[in-house]
């Protein structure tokens, strides 16, 4: 007679200690309460101890008649509070360590007051991790200084999370920590507070998995309330008539590039009109793009806020907006509905005349607003596709979209731009001009600079996700630094003065290729005393996106053992700068905005990929050199050799 099947989900709940198997995880874990010994109910009537309270009703009701009169108490339902003080109050989630991460890379105190049982210690190490990786040593690698291990890197675990739509969840989740220290003043009540979350909408999403890990995005935060209406007033009648004819405009461009699309074999169904319709209306275009300067921009903050005008700006650039700030306003139907646009707006975004012009006709490069406008919907639009941790989108990308983008870039001469006005040299007089310089709008330079910084720090992690050479070298990035985002953020003229008037006149800050190239130069006199008063936290960001890059281009040319000792020299000294940085700014520093606050963990990634590259490991893909459209490789990458350094 053949033995009975066995069922994988028995196989799956094993106690640990007995090695019973049970066919649920919620079995398991009761069975694993009798083991314990914690907690235990006593009889009254013969003192016998029952780790489980439901067997000891049992029981009782045998052993006493009187058993109803006495009750055991109930534990309270629903899921055990582990937050720490900190973490609870801004409703975050907290890996209930002591202190948590949050805590620590905050630099503030971790207490657990409110939990009168908490035992005082670190959760365990997880084997399973440690069993997994192989013991490298060098022994010929000098021990630092720098506790590197003392890094947390719990970011980085998330923004490379390989789950559906796992990267854009982390950096929402990390700009709502942000925001609970107080930094921009808006809760997430208020933001969604024209949005209907009925119980339908929350499980629109893509899957189980990711909903789950973007549920902390809607937890309320205590900060300032404020509002859509504060930052873009309803429009006026005119207004609203102009916008709702830009919207028709552009449904008619998706419409005519769907078309395009589907006579070249590059979409299947048809277009769908009345979603659109439904989709892209003027009000949905005020809420995303608020949403998306309060929840995307300070990560990637390539476009001046106080003057942006939604009549003005390009269409490539409106939709980029609109779809990037849709996909933080999940799951209300209109956001969730957006979805079904990114690839026809990813094609409509990169055949404008922009890229034709500069890649198939070899036109002259003007660096006119609507050129740059182009470029900044490019970036958008390619950042948002790649969150959608899709293998196929990701091989567009990786082939097609970003090498098209920077070489557009490079002729423009956008990585080589330099300043012609200086923040300490202007007043407020001058505010117009100096936002133009800085976007490089009506022929002078601004917003130029911050498309150039920005595109070269997403290529360098895009080389990083792809596990592909960079598009952009170093060498290439003679230009000047973006100025402080405190001065481009200003909203008015006199406070831009004020702001402008206090910053360092005179010589401004190498450029990156050039500061880049310090790091490998032994004779370095006097170059710590001045880095050390000049340099931001922005300046190390892309300071250390460079040497990531560096270390990408070694691994990929099969010289990572050749040179990975300059590679740990210059992260040290990188390392040393933050430190210094953070000593002189203090709390400020620690609190950074966008990817500049996660620069370290990027120092840390750095270190790893140098020394496993070093020592080799056969075992893992990640450290193949071949190419990869899965940032999962990448994820089991850095869960592997976490503790590394």
């Amino acid at each position: 007679m053949p033995a009975p099947p066995t069922h994988a989900s028995s196989a799956r709940h094993r106690c640990a200690i007995c090695n019973k198997a049970y066919s649920t995880n919620s079995h398991l874990r009761r069975h694993e309460a009798t083991h314990s010994g914690k907690n235990a109910s006593v009889c009254p009537v013969c003192s016998r101890e029952f780790a489980r309270v439901d067997l000891a009703r049992k029981h009782l009701k045998k052993c006493s008649a009187d058993a109803h009169d006495f009750a055991f108490p109930s534990k309270k339902r629903g899921k055990k509070r582990q937050a720490c003080d900190r973490c609870s109050r801004s409703k975050l989630s907290c890996d209930a360590c002591v202190p948590c991460v949050r805590c620590h890379s905050n630099g503030v105190a971790c207490t657990y007051q409110r939990l009168d049982t908490r035992a005082l210690a670190a959760s365990p190490p997880n084997e399973a991790d440690s069993d997994s990786r192989p013991e490298l040593v060098d022994p010929a690698e000098p021990r630092s200084s720098r506790d590197y291990g003392r890094i947390p890197i719990n970011f980085l675990l998330d923004f490379t999370d390989p789950v559906a739509y796992g990267t854009s969840t982390a950096v929402f989740t990390d700009t709502i920590d942000q925001n609970s220290q107080g930094e921009i003043g808006h809760s997430n009540s208020d933001l969604y507070s024209d949005i209907n979350l009925t119980e339908t909408d929350m499980f629109l999403g893509d899957s189980a998995d990711w909903f789950t890990n973007f549920v902390d995005v809607f937890a309320p935060v205590s900060t300032e309330i404020c509002s859509p209406n504060q930052y873009y007033p309803l429009p006026e009648p005119q207004s609203a008539l102009a916008l709702g004819c830009r919207m028709r405009e552009l449904i008619s461009q998706l419409s005519t590039t769907h078309h395009s699309m589907s006579q070249n074999d590059m979409a299947q169904e048809n277009f769908n009109l009345r979603l659109a319709e439904s989709v892209f209306t003027v009000h949905n275009l005020r809420h995303f793009v608020w949403v998306y300067f309060h929840r995307c921009h300070r990560h990637i903050p390539i476009i001046h806020r106080p003057t942006f005008d939604y009549e003005k700006a390009t269409l490539p650039l409106v939709l980029a907006l609109f779809l990037s700030g849709s996909q933080c306003a999940v799951p209300s139907d209109s956001a969730i509905s957006a979805r079904e646009f990114y690839d026809v707006a990813e094609e409509y975004i990169f055949s404008h005349s922009t890229f034709r012009g500069l890649l198939q006709n070899g036109d002259n490069a003007t660096n006119h607003n609507d050129e740059i406008e182009v470029f900044q919907a490019a970036l958008l639009i390619q950042i948002l596709q790649n969150s959608r941790n899709d293998t196929k989108t990701r091989r567009w990308i990786r082939l097609k979209r970003h090498p098209c983008l920077v070489n557009a870039m490079r002729l423009s001469g956008l990585f080589g731009a330099k300043r012609r006005l200086l923040p300490g040299d202007i007043s407020g007089s001058n505010w117009h001009d100096f936002i133009s310089d800085e976007l490089r709008t009506d022929l002078l330079v601004n917003e130029q600079y911050r498309i150039a910084t920005w595109t070269y720090v997403m290529d360098s992690n895009f080389a990083v996700f792809f596990n592909n050479p960079p598009q952009v070298a170093i060498s290439e990035m003679t230009g000047d630094f973006s100025c402080p985002e405190i001065v481009f953020e200003a909203e008015t003229a006199s406070e831009f003065g004020l702001l402008a008037s206090s910053l360092p006149t005179g010589p401004q800050p190498y450029s990156p290729s050039y500061l880049v190239s310090l790091f490998f130069q032994e004779s370095q006199l006097g170059l710590q005393a001045y880095l050390c008063e000049r340099l931001t936290a922005i300046h190390l960001l892309v300071i250390i996106c460079a040497l990531q890059s560096i270390t990408m281009t070694s691994k990929t040319s099969f010289l990572a053992q050749a040179t990975a000792e300059s590679i740990f020299s210059a992260t040290d000294q990188w390392k040393e700068l933050w430190d210094t940085a953070t000593e002189r700014d203090g709390r400020e520093h620690l609190l950074q905005v966008g990817f500049a606050r996660h620069a370290v963990e990027f120092c840390w990634l750095t270190r790893a990929l140098a020394k496993i590259g070093k020592l080799g490991d056969p075992t893992s893909r990640y450290m193949q050199i071949e190419p990869t459209d899965s940032i999962k490789h990448l994820h089991e990458f850095i869960r592997k050799y976490k503790d590394i350094l």
